[in-house]
């Protein structure tokens, strides 16, 4: 009886540790969707603001 108390409690230990992995890679796997998910944006301002400055430089010769 014992023994598989001790089975047990280490079977739900070993699930604990695997669990607790899991959540970690998880918000690994969130931080890194959410930082290219800020990057992208980020990309897409600065290319507007290249061609904004590129219609006022245009502007600007003419």
């Amino acid at each position: 009886m014992e023994k598989k108390f001790s089975d047990s409690e280490s079977f739900a230990d070993t699930l604990q540790r695997k669990l607790s992995a899991s959540q970690h890679f998880e918000s690994i796997a969130q931080t890194q969707q959410n930082y290219e998910l800020i990057l992208a944006t980020m990309r897409e301002k600065h290319e507007q603001e290249l061609v904004t400055l590129d219609e006022k430089l245009q502007n600007a010769q003419k």
